[in-house]
């Protein structure tokens, strides 16, 4: 269930609209673009209350849900905000600025309850929370698109340097997935060996322990990947 809804969520979020050039504006002024179209400046705030949305407010008095604005410069750091298939807003921070802008959003989740046999006992499992970092990139002015590998690719083919580095990323990412794949099939093909010893002891099946140590193997790949994503960007960029 995790896994499927950060998958709904990293494909599912709402391109923006093809979007106007950033202002050209001093670099230490704050800057709010509503999705309305409009431009207001003064002295910006983000805030994020406990039972309520993240929100920017302007001149200390004016609150503007994130889901009423389309980008922010806060203290020189550009926001944009996009939306999942949920239709809750997200706000991402830019952490690569140039011909393609990267940017990045954290989600967390808590815990959830669910019965898994109705009864009068009412026996209840639970799902524990987590969090996990989204990234998103943009070309030019265009909307704001997932980064996957079909999306970057068709954005960076006419630079094989960038390219270079970006199949390196994704060969990483098969070759962990695979792994995982792998080890999962061994863990359940150990389990239906699972008996006991002579001496009535729990036996572990060979085939499952090689199951766990692939497992434990396959985080290696995504480690080695880790930074691919922004060099290859970066490389990208130095491009002219």
């Amino acid at each position: 269930m995790r896994a499927l809804l950060l998958l709904v969520l990293s494909i599912s979020v709402c391109g923006l609209a093809p979007a106007a050039a950033q202002p050209t504006t001093d670099a230490a002024e704050d800057v709010l673009i509503l999705a309305a179209g409009d431009t207001l400046r003064g002295d910006l705030e983000l805030r994020e209350p406990l039972l309520r949305s993240k929100r920017f407010v302007l001149d200390g008095e004016r609150e503007f849900p994130i889901g009423q604005v389309r980008e922010a410069r806060l203290d020189g750091q550009w926001y944009a905000v996009g939306r999942t298939a949920m239709d809750t807003a997200v706000l991402m921070r830019q952490v690569e600025a140039g011909r393609i802008s990267l940017y990045t959003a954290d989600l967390s989740w808590g815990p959830s309850w669910a019965v898994t046999t109705p009864g009068p006992t009412v026996p209840m499992t639970m799902t524990p929370g987590g969090s996990t970092r989204l990234e998103y990139f943009r070309k030019g002015n265009g909307p704001i698109r997932p980064a996957s590998y079909g999306n970057l690719r068709e954005a960076m083919s006419d630079d094989p340097a960038a390219m270079r580095v970006l199949r390196r990323r994704q060969t990483l990412s098969v070759v962990g997935y695979a792994m995982a794949a792998a080890a999962a099939g061994l863990v359940i093909g150990g389990a239906t060996q699972l008996g006991e010893d002579e001496d009535g002891n729990a036996r572990v099946p060979t085939l499952a322990l090689v199951g766990i140590g692939v497992g434990l193997g396959s985080r290696v790949p995504f480690m080695m990947r880790g930074g691919l994503l922004d060099e290859a960007i970066a490389t990208y960029n130095r491009t002219e």
